[in-house]
């Protein structure tokens, strides 16, 4: 046979096969000592034989013991072994001694039972199980009256059953359960045994604990005449229950009120369940989405990937993912989704599927997202260097302006703390000025000197509640520059002329004394401004700033005169040097401008321009009068002579006397009227510059004006339309605003078309420059503008042969509107009508 043959049987054997040595000690112990003793064989090797013997039976067993060496052989010797839980047991011993091992060889088996043994055997084990179990057993009378308790009531209720017996099982149950049980119990008269389930028992600490209890009615049979109960503890059991059923309330609550919609789908994607939310999809109601397809409801495009994620999901994996669905109310709908698989008994029979309306959510991430571009770029694009840091100092945006000046990599240092990468400049400029704005909560404006990179930065710091944004630029020419130029400030500051300095944009960076002298300004009071914001009117020559402008940009120097105002407010012209310096770029770092005052010069020009322009007047004052008198006043000068002559030769009686008498009459006439006009023009002229103004209601004047002329207007049928405001006041003569719409109203009465019913529209307004414009407008004939040219204003100019007028009219308008300081222009068409506009100041 092969080896090991015997050591497999012996294994095998349903006997326990043992040997053990001189002293008693096991030495080898089969497999079959845990079906019988409830021993591993590890547990026994070693251990003397004697300690599991029962203590009745152990004298017996060391007489055997003792003569086994001597050669004796026992066979069946019956004795009680201490099972390994602790209940006796009967064993039947056949051994003996092997000389050639030094050892005795042992078989050892269950013994048969005698009846009483074994009854007296199943009581044991019975009063065993009793007192062992877990369970709560015992004996009730027929009212509920306790007879016997098991021990594991201590346990179950914190009671000893002494404490109990006797008393009332029922006073121990819960009042809300109590009639339930006694219900059940009354249910014994007619059965053999009843269940009461789930009820509360009070225990000694006075908590309660569930129970669920058999009672076997065996009050028939002679060996018990009692109820049997046997309770079992299910507190846990129950309290998982209604925790399970909790929990499943709150899920139910969680699912039916949740905003989102949550849909239970099972393995094929059929819709079993879904939430109020849900109800209606898209105007559908819920029960027409119940027990369909889910890819029903989705546009064609989206049901593959969805079909995808529910085929994760059945395979065991959580998904989520984004559907962009077009619909009808709006352009679309963005909808999270996560799909989460149903475990029922360790298989997926399911699936949830969550779908939550992130619309407004992605729109706004998106205008967030947009917004962010759109601030990055303008941090970008930003001609400073910008930097933000957060509350405990640390980078959190760069732009790369920052990177460029100060020759660094912004990705080494988002995140890190300034005073950690710039260590040195702690305690100083930079440190004091930032930790002020913070502490403060107020802006900072500095130029400090940042000796790691040898430059010096204009700074602008600004505190939030998120930290300190920064801006910064280079200005170590400036500063250099600035170094220099106070050095030849010493000389500038001696020289008589005014100089000022300014940077490259023409804010002023330093004056001299001669400045203030000339222009009242000291430098804290110009500093950081342009000199045309304190020295100029808005209403400076335009042109001339234009002019500037151009030869600024040709970075040469040059000259120009500006009319100036002091700080006193007196008004001065300045001649102004302005040489550009020049960086090694050749780019303009800054403006030098030495002025001068050219005050009396220029008040002597324009006293001479002024004299010239009279002189010019008066000479073509002098030449209209001399064509008055060579024109106007000759002819009838000559007529009146000539009739005077023929009046001496002709008879007194006859019909030519009498013709020539009234002929000159007529000459005389004339004259009169000539010599009249030749006075009016003289006093427009010589009354000038001492014409009184006053405030006229324009309104009033051209009213009467229109009354004055009522009959021709009735006559001709003409209208006449006042736009002007009732309280509307200007400065100026009455007697002349009367001549001026009188004037223009009969010429407009003389002039009407022929075709058409007059009408004339007045019109006060203000220009731009506030200035007053007053326009007269008429639908009449009309006058060629092209041959008219020149002579529309000139005295004895007409342009309508076809009716009577002497030409002065327009002329007397005119000189009347400049005698008060404006001026007249005019518009006209044939056939269509004629527009003045008088601009007056």
């Amino acid at each position: 046979m092969k080896k090991g043959f015997f050591e497999k049987l012996v294994q095998l054997s349903p006997d326990m096969i043992c040997s053990f040595d001189r002293q008693g000690c096991f030495l080898f112990v089969s497999n079959a000592c845990k079906d019988i003793m409830g021993y591993e064989n590890r547990e026994l090797v070693g251990l003397p034989v004697i300690d599991f013997v029962h203590p009745e039976d152990r004298s017996k067993i060391s007489s055997v013991l003792k003569d086994l060496p001597q050669g004796e052989t026992t066979v069946n010797f019956k004795y009680r072994f201490i099972h390994k839980s602790g209940h006796p047991l009967h064993l039947l011993w056949s051994a003996t001694w092997s000389e050639e091992d030094e050892a005795a060889l042992c078989v050892v088996r269950v013994a048969p039972e005698h009846p009483a043994v074994g009854q007296r055997l199943r009581e044991e084990q019975h009063q065993a199980l009793v007192e062992h179990s877990s369970d709560t057993i015992a004996l009730l009378d027929e009212a509920g009256n306790y007879l016997y308790l098991c021990n594991s009531i201590r346990k179950t209720l914190g009671f000893a059953p002494e404490e109990v017996m006797g008393k009332n099982a029922f006073d121990g149950v819960h009042p809300e359960d109590l009639p339930k049980v006694k219900e059940s119990w009354l249910e014994l008269g007619s059965k053999d045994h009843v269940q009461i389930s789930d009820y509360r028992f009070r225990k000694a600490d006075g908590n309660w604990i569930w129970f669920e209890t058999i009672v076997s009615n065996q009050l028939s049979n002679p060996a018990i005449r009692a109820m049997v109960v046997n309770a079992r503890n299910i507190t846990e059991r129950k309290i998982s229950e209604l925790q399970l059923v909790e929990s499943e309330q709150r899920f139910r609550s969680l699912f039916d009120n949740n905003p989102d919609m949550i849909l239970v789908e099972d393995r094929e994607g059929v819709i079993l369940d879904i939430n109020a939310a849900g109800g209606v999809f898209e105007g559908i109601p819920r029960e027409k989405i119940l027990n369909r397809h889910f890819s029903e409801f989705l546009p064609t495009e989206a049901v593959t990937v969805s079909m995808k994620h529910h085929l994760d999901t059945l395979s065991g994996k959580t998904c989520r993912f984004k559907l962009e669905i077009a619909c009808l109310s709006q352009s679309y709908k963005v909808y999270d989704i996560l799909k989460v698989p149903i475990h029922v008994n360790g298989k997926i029979t399911g699936v949830y599927t969550l779908v939550k309306d992130i619309t407004a959510i992605t729109q706004y991430h998106n205008t967030v997202v947009e917004q962010a571009k759109k601030l990055n770029t303008i941090f970008e694009s930003i001609t400073d260097a910008f930097f933000t840091l957060s509350r405990d100092w640390h980078f959190t945006y760069i732009n790369s302006e920052y990177d460029r000046i100060l020759e660094t990599n912004r990705e080494k240092l988002l995140g890190k703390n300034i005073w950690e990468v710039y260590d040195e400049e702690i305690f100083k400029t930079f440190y004091q000025q930032y930790h002020y704005a913070v502490e403060t909560g107020k802006s900072v404006h500095f130029e400090a000197y940042l000796e790691r990179k040898d430059v010096w930065l204009e700074v602008k710091a600004f505190p939030s509640t998120e930290g300190l944004s920064v801006y910064f630029s280079d200005v170590t020419e400036k500063v250099r520059s600035k170094q220099e130029l106070e050095k030849l400030s010493l000389v500038a500051s001696k020289t008589t002329n005014g100089i000022y300095i300014t940077d490259a944009q023409g804010f002023v960076e330093w004056v001299n004394e001669g400045f203030t002298r000339l222009t009242g300004y000291i430098l804290p009071e110009v500093k950081g401004k342009r000199c045309s914001s304190f020295m100029q009117e808005p209403g400076t020559d335009k042109a001339l700033a234009r002019r500037i402008l151009e030869k600024i940009k040709q970075r040469e120097p040059f000259e120009e005169e500006v009319l100036s105002y002091k700080k006193s407010g007196e008004r001065i012209w300045v001649s102004k040097n302005i040489t550009p310096v020049l960086d090694d770029t050749g780019q303009v770092s800054r403006y030098i401008v030495i002025q001068n005052d050219v005050t009396a010069r220029r008040e002597a020009e324009e006293a001479q321009l002024e004299l010239t322009k009279d002189l010019d007047k008066q000479y073509r004052d002098l030449q209209q009068f001399t064509y008055i008198v060579s024109h106007n006043l000759r002819a009838p000068v000559a007529n009146a002579l000539g009739y005077t002559q023929l009046l001496f030769r002709v008879d007194n009686n006859s019909e030519l006397y009498d013709i020539s008498l009234k002929n000159l009459k007529t000459s005389i006439i004339n004259l009169d009227m000539v010599l009249k006009d030749l006075n009016q023009i003289l006093s427009i002229r010589d009354n000038k510059d001492t014409i009184e103004k006053e405030k006229i209601n324009i309104r009033l004047i051209c009213q009467q004006a229109v009354d004055s002329l009522q009959e021709s207007l009735q006559a001709c049928g003409g209208e006449v339309f006042l736009n002007i405001g009732k309280e509307t006041l200007l400065p100026g003569n009455k007697a002349y605003f009367y001549s001026i719409f009188y004037n223009l109203l009969s010429n407009a009465i003389k002039y009407r078309s022929p075709e058409r019913a007059l009408k004339i529209n007045i019109k006060y307004a203000c220009d731009a420059s506030q200035n007053v414009v007053l326009t007269f407008s008429d639908n009449g004939s009309g006058f060629n503008m092209e041959k008219a040219g020149e002579n529309v204003f000139k005295l004895y100019k007409r342009f309508h042969r076809t009716v009577e007028g002497r030409g002065i009219g327009l002329f007397l308008v005119k000189s009347h509107v400049e005698a008060m300081g404006g001026h007249i222009e005019v518009s006209s068409q044939e056939n269509i009508g004629t527009k003045f506009s008088i601009y007056l100041q």
